[in-house]
């Protein structure tokens, strides 16, 4: 009887669906590379400033696919391997510079600040739909001087006058939509007279007396999600608000992007502030261990101040019932 062999099983054949993987590999390394690129441009065309929140994650999976590459013996020369390379060398002074894991000593400045004023700025991202309890508890213990807030609905406006006694001076906007508003709550005197509610830009501005005659502008920003989002439009109709706005000034929000987009750096620009760096992952999506927060979490809760304004810490505080981490940072006026 005889018996006959495949094709697939002749000696020296080859299995058509190796090329086939081994060009899907190199397909998708490339695509990896090419979004990691793109992310560099958003200031140019801003729908690829998306890709650039992901730049970590980017960064990592073009490094799979390297790895994948040369595992799969991938034959379509060294240029795949080399625009992989490219991709990643490009990150590695950004990512150096902007990691989400890199804070600001505390300390640092500590003694160069010794004989100045010092105030704090809690800036929270309270969640239209989360539990107050934690979020209430969070105010009371902390204690800042002055907190923005976004996603405040009427319920939350209604729990925040539990720590009417801490923050005698407040200014709401927005509570009304169905994901809430802004809110600033200050120790200070507020002035309504040249305070600013946008609800349509998620804009909140008050000016805080720090002390008579002396007056800090205290933003609370949310901004919407990016492309294909309206965020950039939503930039645009900021543009004639944002440099209007009266300097020292500091902003607090939700930007739903990273501090090293070209969404924040317009923001800044508009603003003329600078944005800090080195406060950590600060948003997460419900559902992921607290553990994961720091390896796959975005730094999308934001401070940004003006010139004369130095900080002398911030760094992202424990969980509430949100799915953003509450941001604290302390600072001073420069002399």
């Amino acid at each position: 009887m005889k018996f006959a062999l495949s094709r697939s099983a002749e000696p020296g054949s080859t299995d058509p669906m190796k090329p086939l993987a081994q060009w899907l590999i190199a397909a998708a390394t490339l695509a990896i590379v090419a979004a990691l690129v793109a992310g560099y441009l958003g200031r140019f065309f801003h729908p690829f400033d998306s890709f650039s929140h992901f730049r970590a994650h980017l960064a990592v999976a073009a490094m799979g696919g390297l790895v994948a590459i040369m595992i799969a013996k991938v034959r379509t020369g060294p240029a795949i391997s080399l625009a992989c390379l490219a991709g990643i060398a490009c990150l590695s002074l950004p990512l150096a510079l902007t990691a989400p894991y890199f804070g600001i000593d505390p300390g640092a400045n500590t003694a160069r600040s010794a004989d100045q004023k010092r105030y704090s700025l809690l800036q929270m991202n309270l969640r239209y739909d989360a539990d107050t309890a934690p979020a209430i508890d969070r105010l009371r213990t902390v204690g800042a001087d002055i907190v923005t807030l976004q996603e405040a609905t009427e319920r939350w406006v209604v729990a925040l006058s539990k720590v009417e006694d801490i923050y005698p001076y407040r200014a709401f906007c927005g509570a009304r939509k169905p994901h809430g508003g802004n809110v600033i709550l200050s120790k200070f005197e507020i002035n309504d007279d040249r305070r600013i509610c946008s609800e349509p830009l998620g804009l909140l501005v008050a000016p805080v007396e720090l002390s008579k005659g002396r007056f800090l502008t205290v933003v609370s920003q949310h901004l919407v999600w990016p492309w294909p989002y309206k965020q950039w439009l939503q930039l645009a109709a900021l543009s004639p608000v944002l440099p209007t706005l009266e300097k020292p000034m500091i902003v607090g929000g939700d930007f739903n992007a990273v501090p090293w987009s070209a969404a924040v750096d317009a923001y800044a620009d508009m603003t003329e502030t600078r944005q800090i760096e080195g406060i950590g992952a600060t948003f997460a999506p419900y559902g992921l261990p607290a553990s994961w927060r720091p390896i796959i979490g975005l730094p999308i809760d934001n401070v940004l101040i003006s010139d004369d304004i130095e900080i002398l810490s911030t760094g992202a505080l424990p969980a509430t019932a949100s799915d953003h981490l509450p941001v604290l940072t302390h600072f001073s006026f420069r002399p």
